[in-house]
């Protein structure tokens, strides 16, 4: 029987709960994340990653597993669809979703090393000088 991944929507945040839930209960699912970046968080520099698809997760299932999908969590439990109809991803579509992702965004910004007093110039925006 042909199985592919289906797009669901998660609750706020909970992508990857969702799919550690998903995953002790024997579904193959996705929730992609950017690699580390480094985030300046009161006066500290931490290592943090965000999802590549904020409240989504991906998931693959056959026509028995529906019902057993039903019972998980803080997802909502019908598939994103076109046209009506649930949109499902081939295998192919999620490795290259796989490799965008793991695919390190550009950025010619340094990471800020901002401490009280320091100087800073505003060089965009309303307050721009």
């Amino acid at each position: 029987m042909r199985s592919d991944f289906y797009i669901f929507r998660t609750a706020p945040k909970r992508e990857e709960a969702v799919r550690d839930i998903l995953e002790r209960r024997g579904f193959q699912a996705l929730a992609p994340r950017t690699r580390q970046f480094d985030k300046v968080s009161r006066q500290r520099i931490i290592a943090y990653s965000e999802p590549v698809f904020t409240r989504y997760v991906f998931v693959q299932l056959t026509g028995s597993q529906w019902d057993k999908f039903r019972t998980v969590p803080f997802v909502d439990h019908r598939p994103l669809a076109m046209a009506g109809k649930p949109y499902q991803l081939s295998m192919p579509d999620m490795l290259f979703m796989y490799r965008l992702a793991a695919t390190p965004i550009a950025s010619d910004k340094e990471p800020a090393h901002i401490t009280k007093g320091s100087k800073v110039k505003v060089v965009r925006g309303v307050i721009a000088e």
